[in-house]
């Protein structure tokens, strides 16, 4: 394709969460969200259009309440006139004329064909497919959804051929996991990058307030931020739970397509803190002692936590399953890991053992990657390639 040499990029990227102004008030939690923020920063990129899927109905008031955010990002808000049935006449190029028209009514420009397309996952591929835009399709999929065991077995030729088509019509695909390209790469498609996940240091700053409902737990403060689903170990969780009462274990986040949390809640040294804002989780990881990653060992879970970064830029040190090939060398060795509970359990003593020397090393070691791995810096190696 046609490159755009002047770097005076247009994106309209499918795939947020919610609306841009809405974004900038809830904060920017997942990496399709921090992508967004990123590519909002990056100085190569001159106008962003978040584009959001409206009803027939609700779409003239969706356009009259957005507004230009700042000069660089819009919220833009397409819809169908007519449902597409084989007995409305000409109802498909009606659709896209209308389409054109929204795009236009609200950009004050037509896409081009040199424009970037950035898609967050299927649904949002799917979207943008039906209303036909012009562009340069970049199509980010953050782990291997293929192999995930929350798809339904009677799901999965669906979703393999979807992500076919994907490729097909991508210029590149961009995932954090290794094994998600494998897929793609040895169904003949060479258009993939490793885009791993990243961190926003600006987040963490040296103190932190307490959290009140942090007061009352005692230390040694072990905590796991994040979803309670089958991706996590649970039997080796729970194990380490009950045989350790003396550390106390603290989890923010809520179940899902699980019932894990009412199973932990009822053991004594566990506190379950349930949802927390995204500029809350800093001050709850800068007041624990030791964080915690428990996912299963298997090939499709080689999964890049957002988590870790974050756990990193709070400067505690983490404790994880071995559940990857290359957890330790991804992180710069800063990750203890073992799929081993006695060897688990050594590490978590071992960095609750105080030492100052060591640990202002360990400190300054993983502020380093920290600001060598930001979403800005993720980004910006995208761009590069475009």
């Amino acid at each position: 394709m046609k490159r755009d040499e002047s770097k005076n990029i247009c994106v309209y990227y499918f795939g947020a969460d919610m609306p841009w102004e809405e974004l900038v008030v809830h904060g920017f939690r997942r990496r399709n969200t921090c992508f967004l923020q990123s590519i909002v920063n990056n100085k190569d990129v001159k106008k962003v259009f978040v584009v959001r899927q409206s009803s027939r109905s609700g779409i003239i008031k969706n356009i009259l309440r957005s507004k230009k955010v700042t000069k660089k990002v819009k919220d833009i808000y397409i819809a169908s006139l007519l449902p597409e049935r084989k007995w409305i006449l000409f109802s498909k190029q009606i659709n896209k004329l209308f389409v054109g028209f929204l795009i236009f009514l609200q950009t004050r420009r037509f896409s081009k064909s040199t424009d970037i397309i950035w898609i967050y996952w299927l649904a949002a591929y799917l979207f943008a497919r039906r209303i036909n835009i012009k562009g340069r399709y970049i199509f980010d999929v953050d782990h291997n959804i293929i192999g995930d065991d929350n798809l339904p077995d009677s799901d999965k030729d669906r979703v393999a051929g979807l992500l076919e088509d994907v490729a097909k019509n991508s210029e590149y695909i961009l995932s954090s996991s290794r094994s998600m390209i494998r897929w793609f790469e040895d169904k003949g498609f060479l258009n993939c990058l490793t885009s791993r996940n990243g961190i926003d240091p600006s987040r963490f700053t040296d103190k932190l307030p307490e959290p009140d409902d942090l007061k009352g737990i005692k230390h040694p403060r072990i905590l796991y931020v994040g979803t309670l689903s089958k991706w996590i170990n649970t039997e080796l969780l729970v194990k380490l739970i009950k045989k350790h009462t003396e550390w106390n274990f603290i989890f923010i986040g809520g179940n899902y397509k699980t019932g894990l949390s009412a199973e932990l809640s009822v053991l004594s040294n566990v506190s379950m803190l349930g949802f927390k804002l995204a500029e809350e989780v800093p001050s709850y990881m800068k007041n624990v002692d030791v964080a915690l990653g428990m996912y299963r060992d298997i090939d499709w879970l080689d999964v890049d936590s957002m988590k870790f970064y974050e756990y990193l830029a709070a400067t505690v040190p983490v404790v994880t399953t071995n559940y990857h090939p290359n957890i330790n060398t991804d992180f710069d060795e800063l990750i203890l890991s073992s799929n081993n509970i006695s060897e688990i359990e050594d590490m978590i003593k071992g960095v609750t053992i105080k030492n100052d020397k060591l640990r202002n090393d360990w400190n300054k070691k993983a502020l380093k990657f920290v600001n060598n791995n930001t979403w800005d810096n993720r980004i910006e190696d995208v761009i590069k390639v475009l």
